[in-house]
């Protein structure tokens, strides 16, 4: 247990005295009993067997004590007991027959030793009480007209030196001492002067500190200021306290920020993107650095790569395909994770067609194979790396060059001269070579009988017709044309004529029909007959045009790839979304082109989902909960759809929550503004940001990813419901205020300015915990307006401003200038300037002199006398002229300004007559007979 407490002695005779306590604070256990001991005190031959010891009770706290030595010191002590053991003794001293009595406090303070945070003080023991000093007590008090004196420490010894502790550095003390005895406590001893403790390193970092990446390579620090008591030291050119911030990029030193009031700093320049960067912030004043430092760490956010990949190799694999391969990027220049890569490609020789691949792999090394491609081609390639934010600039273009291949069939085959035995067959060149054209191979039969087989193989690549003889008369052919490369015999064209002379251009076709399950939003399946009249010369190819609603324009489907006359179904394709087409038909043969066909019904395309990806121009984040999104002008909707909308998804990415979606319509100016966001969010969560359009059939492609952070609010819920202050002295001022809820996240601002001095405004900065300061080393007599501000991390809250408030008077500072003039042997003139800081009104000046000082002159005669003169004068006049002096005398003047109380004097002396700076004398000075003063001057 612990030691018992209040042990005081009553009823104290010669040989006997009662005694009393109470339990101890703290028992620890289950109290058993209290052991009593007491023994004379300047036995030197005491033994144990002299020491009287009983065993007292749990429930008794008094005892009378017998059999007492008269007029004889006794050390009496108890203890209490629990199944542990014994605690520590509590014991006091008294004299049989003596009752004690109440001490007296120390005398002789005297602060002998200064540090940081102790001090050590020596002092003369006082008057005991006819008994043992219990312990002393330690009373401080800081140096402020409303501070109180406070306990801080208590000793049980007994000594003229003892260490006081738990002081704050830099910090005005003075202290005083009370001693205890059994009897009671001593009054207070005269305090010691006021002390400063020595300045130490800070006592405390900010304890939120928030970092923020404001892009790829920048991140925004912030801090709350550590409370102005806290630098435990006094800044003397404003720059010798503040704040370190380091960051670990290997590249930026420490910072310094020589400001105690600034809470933000950027770091920019950090690479790569998408690193997790650790940063320390310290404070520091011209002592030291903090001890600890307060730790954040944040990634900066995702980028587009720096370059695109490299060391790409194309090797071609046949005629149509080629494989591509190329190393990813290093992690310096990826800007975070490659989520794809895009294969650009186009042949030189329709470089109009770009053919855009987008590929997700990956692999330290990547590859793909191109495919569909056309033989012995040269094409360009190029290569560029994404992120979620964007891709990178393309590759410098490689060319390569495919393997030669076959080649397609020839173009535009007729029979444009056709007798009964005989046929003229021409034709253009195939519209894919895919090699070096040597020639074409001609076989034709009689249909019915494959035996008349014959074959042409010698004709040159430059030939585009050949004459057919020995025919057989109105008789149907078979002729299967195809172009020759090195490789070989490519596709062929197979046509069928009949030898015949009367023949014409084809009758009109029927109209098409449309597979209405075929329609979709691009293309559609148009199928047509082919038992329409083609006047005995066969069809050689279909023409297909289309016509929009609303525009009166007939426009010819992909004229260069007619189909052939025996298809009679073909997809049509790269039509828009949701608009009206109707088609028409023709049919061209050896003699010419028919009339079109009769059109189709209009027949609208499907919706589609938009096809636009919208691009993110720049997103604004500069107000608390709030995010303005502005996109790059889209221009038209290419879908017809009037009920398309912007589509904004965002979530956390420091957790697996899924994306919060709205929906927003176009506006003029391509902007999406979304409020109320800290809701759903924690203060230093990153977001992701995408946006899409998106429409009644589904969403577009979204667009690359902005990363952002969502600014808290600021405290501006929390209002100051009282605010007052009380003048304490001429320099100090008592504010205190009062909130409707207090959060650890707030501070307080104090500013305050005088009314003449608008510039030199001084700031206090004071934690939430505090609801008063003292506003110290103020200007005497001074108006004074004072402001509060809450404020986070955010920014501030709630701004309360009290009505001015003055100082009190204080004594004014000393007279500026005391000067003499007009100096007679028995007048003279003292003119004065008023005291630079009045610190008041000043109500007189206070003037005495006299001629003491002229005691010790050798001019000095035995009919001197000391006279001397007090003056109170008005405190509107700075000159007075002062008559009836004696000559050649030394004054000393005396003149203090004074307000409520007289400041500090001027002391200023001199001896009346010639001065040195005074002409010389007359001379030849005698009395003419008309009785007239002559004299020639100096």
């Amino acid at each position: 247990p612990d030691q018992v407490e209040n042990l005081t002695f009553s009823n104290v005779y010669d040989t006997s005295l009662d005694i009393s306590w109470q339990k101890p604070f703290e028992i620890n256990g289950h109290l058993i009993s209290y052991e009593l001991e007491w023994y004379q005190m300047n036995n030197t031959q005491t033994n144990l067997s002299d020491r009287s010891i009983i065993e007292i009770e749990s429930n008794l706290t008094t005892y009378k004590i017998n059999n007492l030595s008269a007029t004889t010191w006794y050390i009496i002590s108890v203890r209490a007991k629990t199944r542990k053991g014994f605690g520590i003794k509590r014991s006091a001293s008294i004299e049989s027959g003596y009752p004690p009595e109440m001490p007296s406090p120390p005398t002789n303070l005297e602060i002998i030793s200064i540090d940081k945070r102790s001090v050590i003080i020596k002092f003369s023991p006082g008057y005991t009480g006819k008994t043992n000093i219990l312990r002393y007590i330690i009373q401080i008090q800081m140096r402020s007209n409303n501070s109180k004196w406070e306990n801080i420490q208590s000793f049980n010894i007994e000594q003229s030196k003892l260490i006081v502790h738990d002081l704050y550095p830099n910090r005005l003390y003075r202290i005083q001492m009370l001693a205890v005895n059994i009897k009671g406590i001593s009054n207070a001893s005269i305090p010691t002067e006021f002390f400063r403790t020595k300045p130490d390193v800070p006592s405390s970092v900010p304890q939120i500190l928030l970092a923020q990446a404001i892009n790829s390579s920048a991140i925004r620090v912030r801090w709350m200021p550590i409370a102005t008591n806290e630098w435990n030291s006094m800044s003397s050119t404003g720059k010798d306290i503040g704040y370190i911030l380091s960051i670990n990029d290997s590249i930026t030193k420490n910072i310094k920020i020589e400001d105690p009031l600034k809470t933000e700093y950027i770091f920019n320049n950090l690479s790569p993107a998408n690193t997790l960067f650790l940063i320390r912030l310290y404070t520091y004043n011209r002592i030291g650095m903090s001890k600890t430092s307060k730790e954040t760490i944040e990634k900066t956010f995702e980028n587009v790569p720096l370059r695109p990949p490299s060391n790409i190799r194309i090797d071609s694999i046949n005629g149509t395909s080629a494989r591509i391969r190329w190393n990813s990027l290093n992690t310096f220049d990826q800007g975070g994770f490659i989520t794809n890569y895009k294969i650009m490609y186009f042949s030189l020789l329709s470089s109009q067609i770009i053919h855009i691949i987008d590929y997700s792999n990956n692999n330290s090394t990547i590859s793909y194979i191109l495919n569909n491609l056309d033989g012995y081609t040269n094409y360009s390639c190029s290569i560029s790396a994404c992120t979620s934010s964007g891709c990178s600039t393309y590759s410098q273009p490689l060319i390569f060059i495919t393997d030669e291949s076959v080649p397609s069939k020839p173009t535009e085959v007729f029979f444009p001269d056709v007798d009964h035995w005989s046929a003229r067959m021409t034709w253009q060149q195939p519209t894919k070579l895919n090699g070096i054209l040597i020639g074409y191979r001609l076989i034709y039969w009689r249909s019915d009988d494959e035996q008349t087989r014959i074959e042409i193989d010698n004709l040159t690549s430059i030939t585009n017709s050949y004459l057919v003889n020995n025919l057989e008369k109105t008789t149907p052919y078979t002729f299967i044309l195809c172009a020759k490369t090195r490789m070989g015999c490519g596709e062929t064209s197979i046509n069928r004529l009949l030898t015949m002379e009367k023949r014409d251009r084809p009758a009109a076709p029927y109209p098409p029909t449309i597979i209405e399950s075929s329609i979709n939003s691009t293309s559609l399946i148009l199928t047509w007959r082919k038992d329409s009249d083609f006047n005995y010369a066969p069809i050689r190819y279909t023409l297909i045009e289309y016509e929009e609603e609303h525009i009166i324009s007939w426009k010819s489907y992909d004229s260069i790839n007619k189909p052939d006359g025996q298809i009679t179904k073909l997809l049509i394709q790269n039509l828009k979304p949701n608009t009206k087409y109707r088609f028409r038909l023709a049919s061209q043969n050896d003699m010419g082109i028919s009339d079109y066909s009769r059109a189709t019904n209009y027949i609208r395309t499907k919706e589609s989902i938009p096809l636009i990806q919208p691009k993110i121009d720049y997103i604004l984040t500069n107000q608390p909960c709030q995010i303005d999104i502005y996109l790059k002008d889209f221009g038209s909707i290419d879908n017809n759809n009037n009920n398309t909308r912007l589509k904004v998804l965002i979530k956390s990415i420091s957790n697996e929550q899924i994306f919060q979606k709205s929906y927003h319509s176009i506006n003029e100016d391509y902007s999406i503004h979304l409020n109320n966001l800290c809701q759903d969010s924690t203060i230093n969560d990153t977001h992701v940001l995408y946006v899409c359009l998106s429409n009644t059939i589904g969403d577009g492609p979204l667009s690359f990813a902005k990363y952002f952070h969502i600014q808290s609010s600021t405290p501006t819920h929390i209002s100051i419901n009282s605010l007052n202050v009380s003048v304490l002295s001429s320099t100090e001022i008592l504010v205190q205020w009062n909130i409707n809820q207090i959060l650890p996240s707030i501070s307080y601002r104090i500013q305050w300015i005088t009314a003449n001095e608008t510039n030199k405004q001084q700031n206090l900065i004071a934690s939430y915990n505090e609801s008063n300061v003292i506003l110290n080393n103020l200007i005497p007599f001074t108006i004074y307006k004072i402001i509060i501000n809450i404020f986070n991390i955010n920014g501030d809250g709630s701004i309360r401003e009290t009505d001015l408030v003055r100082t009190n008077e204080d004594v004014p500072g000393p007279i500026d200038q005391l000067t003499f003039s007009y100096v007679t042997f028995t007048s003279l003139q003292i003119d004065w300037q008023p005291p630079k800081s009045l610190n008041g009104i000043l109500r007189s000046y206070d003037l005495t002199y006299d001629n003491r000082l002229s005691f010790s002159s050798l001019i000095n005669t035995s009919s001197t006398r000391v006279k001397t003169i007090k003056q109170l004068l008005s405190p509107n006049i700075t000159s007075l002229r002062i008559d009836e002096l004696d000559p050649y005398q030394y004054y000393e003047f005396i003149l203090c300004a004074c307000t409520i109380q007289c400041g500090s004097c001027i002391h200023k002396s001199i001896q009346t007559g010639p001065q040195k700076t005074s002409p010389l004398p007359p001379y030849d000075l005698f009395i003419n007979k008309h009785n007239e003063l002559v004299w020639k001057s100096s």
